[in-house]
């Protein structure tokens, strides 16, 4: 992908997703954006797949049940709760 970009002149300047977003106007390693998301979703599995274990539940279930708890931790950082 690198190479490919470098060869149409192209660069990454700025990435989103449902965490949040980067920019920068210098551009970013698209290698290395690919490994941390990788990262990311690992991380995110494991937390899933403890809850799953934890609690005796369904995948489905334990993904809401971090989905939620998340949530809740916003909303008390937030002052809303």
């Amino acid at each position: 992908m690198e190479k490919l970009l470098h060869q149409m002149g192209a660069k990454i300047i700025a990435v989103i997703d449902s965490s949040g977003g980067a920019y920068n106007s210098d551009g970013m390693d698209p290698v290395a954006l690919i490994e941390f998301k990788e990262d990311m979703m690992g991380q995110a599995f494991n937390n899933v797949y403890q809850m799953h274990v934890d609690k005796k539940v369904s995948m489905r279930e334990a993904a809401y049940m971090v989905a939620v708890s998340r949530l809740y931790k916003a909303m008390g950082l937030r002052g809303w709760l």
